[in-house]
């Protein structure tokens, strides 16, 4: 759960141009990110093993969404097809993708594993999981402290009635604090700087495994 990917934050103004479906791709650009492991030197192809069935499986994704933000990607050259396998029984389809964007320079927006995965925000549309994400881009995580405005996520496509609404459902759902005028802060990471995401899963009940590690 204390995993996390640092992401390029141009990548996700480079998915501003995608328009509406923006918000799809930036879900399926985090996964992809999260299960990439070129860092190790002895994975030299750095591709990325994905199947539609296993994300409607585990998190409740659309295959039919996933679908088509893959092909978004494709189209506009951030993922390329290494290999694909076809699983006969399923009559489904998986493949290696090599990604575009995770050697970037610049900014990078740090996304754990366990916000990913936790119920709190399966339980989000994907319009507001993608907004969620894009909030990393503006925090200061030595003070877990996020300065948003109106225009804020405007660079990334956002319009500002989309994110007042996020905003109220993030308070709402305690996964954002309010501090003072423009600031909040987020609700699972302590006064250390560690992420606890414990109180972001359903009261009762233990955090689920996804079953999807094995994807990396």
């Amino acid at each position: 759960d204390h995993s996390f990917t640092r992401i390029p934050v141009a990548l996700f103004v480079e998915l501003r141009a995608f328009g509406r479906h923006k918000y799809r791709a930036i879900i399926v650009c985090v996964f992809l990110s999260s299960l990439w492991d070129g860092w190790r030197k002895r994975n030299a192809k750095q591709d990325v093993w994905l199947s539609r069935r296993a994300l409607n499986n585990a998190l409740g994704y659309a295959e039919s969404t996933i679908k088509r933000a893959l092909i978004d990607l494709r189209e506009n050259g951030l993922i390329s097809v290494a290999r694909e396998a076809k699983h006969t029984a399923a009559e489904s389809w998986s493949r290696h993708y090599r990604l575009s964007w995770m050697e970037g320079d610049g900014q990078k927006a740090h996304i754990y594993w366990g916000l990913l995965v936790s119920d709190r925000f399966r339980a989000l549309s994907m319009t507001e999981q993608a907004v969620l994400i894009l909030m990393h881009a503006e925090l200061n995580r030595k003070r877990n402290e996020l300065a948003i405005k109106p225009t804020t996520l405007t660079k990334f496509g956002v319009d500002s009635r989309v994110l007042r609404k996020c905003l109220d459902n993030f308070r709402h759902l305690g996964l954002i604090e309010h501090i003072d005028r423009h600031m909040y802060s987020l609700t699972w990471i302590d006064a250390e700087g560690k992420p606890d995401f414990s109180h972001l899963e359903n009261k009762g009940q233990k955090s689920r495994g996804t079953g999807i590690y094995g994807m990396g």
